[in-house]
């Protein structure tokens, strides 16, 4: 038994001391070549696996198969089922699965993850309560928890600000856009539009951290709660959308929050709809939004059949305008009198004319696809090409013309993707990027994410290049395409995300521990704790209790300070690292300080009890000086659980007394640790 509770505690410390949380993910990312898009899980997580497998995601071990995809979840996995767990859980683990393999998971905060960091349990399940009761124990003395039901506590410990999940709801956004597509749980107003995303990301970051009060955003009226764009639109709601896009320089938004029959769109596919009610509490279907190289649009159905969308509110054939010509024109397999060529997709194109000219005229072909092969060219000549979209309505500007020599290229191989990109010699304006030769290649180009759509930088004959001029501190995206000698283009490498700064990067530090309190009076102490690696700055934060929340009290670059206006006989502390470059490490444990009468008689805290042992059925310790009483904690065989307390510095032991015990001892002015726990039966 001693060696399996030795083990346990063991196994408790690592999972304690190396449990490290995700960072929250950019609000802006460039375009995917495929992205995925869920609504509201509600608790069913059958339901989230069903729609991830059809959609090629995950395996059935439920391991990420996702590649270099993208997936988002747009809101709510809380609430109405008894999955949640399970359900979080997993997402953490396709967050680093994901990012191994290039790929991305982007799991969204909706209302129903604010209502859970506010304690608004409304809409949870007995089985939601359950999944969460092993987080509260009886030493836990926070107000705002002890005054729920007993069957609540442990999930208000989890989700309050600070708590391990609202931690892990904190690393989500509540809002990203993805290349040119906004994806939202309720839906952003222009108003919230001009307010910034990354700034609404940042304070509900913040206050589930548990470090700032709550933001206005989580509100009825703010983004996570609004449903303007989930009923029937209105000319006057389409252009509030429209006023919202162009504000964030987007073409679409994507929103879940109410529920559908199906994915739809509205006002002219400026936003869809996805929250399908796919949860077992609604029985809808399930489905999911996919969006290929930002402009095709299509919907997974949960056998992984792709439905195409239509044009429209509801697919009556609207025709819409064609905003942009095709782009990334590229000729391959040139032979001495054929070669093939491709283009990008755009968006609401039923077809496109490419053309080419033979030395007097240009020569039209059309096509459906984004590809064609132009055959009995002149031999050995130079041709030109290029292609414009079109649909029924509308036609777009031609591409710039592409000028190609037609040799025999039969020998040449088809360029490797380069593998992986490395950056170096970071300033506020400039950066140097660096890969590994890709096979069959003679030169690279490199692309930078500019005004939403990749640019390309002159090509390069070596496999590094420089950026310089560069917009100061800001976060660049850049990537690479190999190119052999007969001007074939490999597919282009993983983005990799740069953030510029003329400084080292700054980590947050841990946070402070071993907390003590000195010098206590009646409305006054002075509260203690050891350095902490990489901190300059240190922040004291009082418990209110008429307000229900931390408040910060004074910040101070010294490892003690004296608080004073003390009102009530018990005060709670704690204590918040910060670096040299503002970041904060999460909360300390709180302190519980008894204040001292008006007498004065209490100077400290006791020290820790040593000492122990048992002796014909009685536990005994060294008496501590200036403890009043001692508590005694007992192994239950998971977990340490109050067993009694003790006035004088023994204890008779009874058939009932736990195998293993620990003491602290008490008094007026505050607690000690507990003792090295003993063996006594």
């Amino acid at each position: 038994m001693f060696r399996k509770l030795i083990k346990t505690l063991s196994v408790i410390v690592l999972l304690l001391g190396c449990a490290e949380l995700s960072a929250r993910p950019s609000t802006f990312l460039p375009a995917e070549q495929e992205v995925f898009a869920i609504g509201d899980l509600h608790g069913d997580f059958n339901a989230m696996v069903t729609i991830l497998r059809a959609a090629g995601l995950i395996n059935s071990s439920n391991n990420w198969i996702g590649g270099s995809r993208t997936f988002i979840q747009v809101g709510d996995q809380l609430d109405r089922g008894n999955g949640e767990k399970q359900i979080l859980d997993l997402f953490e683990k396709l967050i680093a699965q994901a990012e191994q393999a290039g790929g991305q998971v982007l799991v969204l905060n909706g209302n129903h993850e604010t209502m859970n960091v506010e304690l608004d349990f409304r809409y949870v399940t007995s089985g939601g309560f359950s999944q969460f009761s092993d987080h509260y124990h009886s030493g836990i003395s926070d107000s705002a928890v002890t005054r729920l039901p007993s069957e609540q506590r442990g999930r208000a410990v989890a989700f309050k600000p600070g708590g391990p999940y609202a931690n892990i709801l904190s690393t989500h956004n509540a809002t990203v856009m993805v290349g040119q597509t906004v994806f939202i749980h309720g839906g952003i107003t222009p108003a919230y539009a001009r307010y910034g995303l990354e700034r609404v990301n940042d304070e509900i970051s913040q206050w589930m951290k548990g470090y700032a009060s709550r933001p206005s955003s989580v509100g009825g009226s703010g983004p996570l709660w609004n449903r303007d764009y989930g009923g029937t639109m209105s000319s006057a709601t389409c252009n509030q959308l429209e006023e919202t896009l162009a504000e964030l320089g987007a073409k679409r938004m994507v929103v879940a929050h109410t529920v559908q029959r199906s994915i739809n769109q509205a006002c002219n596919g400026k936003v869809w709809r996805v929250d399908v009610g796919m949860s077992d509490y609604y029985g809808g279907q399930l489905q999911a939004l996919k969006i290929t190289n930002d402009s095709l649009i299509q919907i997974v159905e949960e056998n992984g059949r792709l439905t195409e969308t239509g044009f429209g509110n509801s697919g009556d054939g609207e025709c819409q305008a064609i905003e942009e010509a095709p782009k990334n024109l590229v000729a391959s397999n040139l032979k001495s009198d054929s070669l093939s060529v491709t283009w990008s997709p755009v968006d609401h194109a039923s077809g496109y004319q490419l053309e080419y000219f033979n030395g007097n005229s240009w020569v039209s072909t059309r096509t459906s696809q984004t590809s064609h092969n132009l055959n009995n060219l002149p031999e050995g000549s130079t041709v030109k090409l290029r292609v414009k979209a079109s649909n029924l309505c509308s036609e777009s500007d031609y591409t710039e013309e592409v000028a190609v020599t037609l040799v025999d290229t039969g020998s040449c191989q088809a360029p490797q993707q380069v593998a992986s990109i490395s950056t170096s010699n970071l300033s506020t304006g400039s950066f140097s990027a660096h890969w590994p030769e890709a096979e069959n290649a003679t030169s690279y180009i490199p692309q930078l994410w500019v005004n939403s759509a990749w640019h390309s930088q002159p090509a390069v004959t070596t496999n590094q290049v420089s950026f310089t001029k560069l917009i100061a501190n800001s976060t660049q995206f850049v990537r690479v395409i190999a190119v052999n000698s007969c001007n074939e283009q490999a597919v282009a490498s993983s983005w990799v995300e740069v953030k510029l700064s003329s400084v080292e990067q700054c980590e947050a530090p841990s946070a402070p521990s071993q907390l003590s309190a000195s010098n206590i009076g009646s409305n006054t102490y002075t509260l203690s704790w050891p350095a902490v690696t990489k901190a300059s700055s240190y922040k004291v934060q009082r418990w209110s209790e008429s307000n229900g929340a931390w408040q910060d009290y004074n910040t101070t670059t010294n490892t003690s300070l004296t608080v004073s206006g003390e009102q009530r006989s018990t005060a709670y502390a704690r204590v918040i690292a910060i670096s040299s470059c503002g970041k904060a490490s999460n909360a300390s444990q709180y302190l519980t300080i008894s204040m001292a009468s008006d007498s004065g008689v209490c100077s400290a805290a006791p020290t820790v009890p040593t000492g122990l042992k048992v002796d014909s059925g009685v536990l005994t310790w060294t008496k501590v000086a200036q403890a009043s009483y001692y508590k005694v904690m007992g192994w239950s065989g998971s977990s340490w659980e109050f067993y009694t307390n003790a006035t004088n510095n023994s204890l008779t032991m009874s058939s009932t007394t736990p195998q293993y015990l620990s003491v602290s001892a008490r008094n007026d002015c505050g607690k000690s640790s507990y003792s090295s726990y003993i063996q006594v039966r």
